[in-house]
């Protein structure tokens, strides 16, 4: 049968890491992750007026989902720490599906 997409699918492998340190950069965020499992991608949010100014938030991309899976488990509650900050990690949600 045919999929019934939920409107907002979890991208497989993915997560969302939010409260970063501003200085923080895409190199950063894998090497940090990078403990966990292997990084496909990783990236960085930046100020669409300020370029060069983070806005704090990220996404990583794993090679294996169940990585991605212990990552998030790992981050609830807020207890995962990213250098001196507590960051707040959940799947990342792909783009809802046009019903």
């Amino acid at each position: 049968g045919g999929h019934q997409w939920a409107p907002e699918v979890a991208e497989e492998g993915k997560v969302f890491v939010g409260g970063l340190p501003w200085t923080y950069t895409a190199s950063d965020l894998q090497k940090h992750f990078e403990i966990h499992g292997k990084v496909v991608t990783s990236k960085v949010v930046y100020d669409k007026e300020d370029p060069g100014k983070s806005r704090g938030f990220g996404f990583v991309a794993f090679e294996s989902e169940e990585v991605a899976k212990k990552v998030v488990e790992l981050g609830k509650g807020g207890k995962y720490m990213v250098e001196d900050r507590f960051v707040s990690i959940r799947p990342s949600l792909a783009h809802p599906v046009p019903q």
